[in-house]
């Protein structure tokens, strides 16, 4: 779980985020 958090502050801020955005924000919610 720690680190899906951390992979999930990196693509938060990273210029991916704005590619995939919402689906990025789901699927590691759906990971944890």
């Amino acid at each position: 779980m720690g680190s899906h958090s951390m992979l999930y502050v990196i693509f938060q801020f990273s210029p991916l985020s704005k590619m995939f955005g919402a689906n990025l924000s789901s699927f590691f919610f759906y990971l944890k």
